[in-house]
């Protein structure tokens, strides 16, 4: 900023200064126009990334509540069923696998006759 000792008295001087001044004024005008203008398509995208966001959220919802349904094994086909025995580490009593040795047995309770 000028202060008024710095402005020259020479009329040549002072419309060269005040061309400059418009020159740097026009030139920021410009910029400014260009920020505004990448702020706006900036805008413009964000707004739809978020409406794609949208979409896929609540398509990955609806996927969600799909559930697959496996339907059973046609009737004519051979079952082949194992029962496996209760390994060393399970509970004598009812035969889940413990994950605490014999301490997480205490709560089981035989199974009344």
């Amino acid at each position: 900023m000028l202060s008024p000792a710095d402005v020259p008295n020479d009329i040549g001087a002072l419309k060269a200064l005040l061309l400059a001044s418009e020159r740097l004024l026009r030139e920021r005008d410009e910029q400014l126009a260009d920020m505004a203008e990448q702020l706006n398509t900036r805008a413009v995208e964000i707004e739809q990334l978020k409406l794609q966001l949208e979409n896929l959220q609540a398509d990955e919802a609806e996927a969600a509540r799909k559930k697959s349904v496996r339907r059973p094994l046609p009737d004519h086909l051979p079952r082949d069923e194992k029962v496996y025995a209760p390994t060393a580490d399970a509970c004598p009593v009812c035969g889940r696998w413990a994950r605490t040795w014999p301490s997480s047995w205490s709560s089981c309770r035989p199974a009344s006759a």
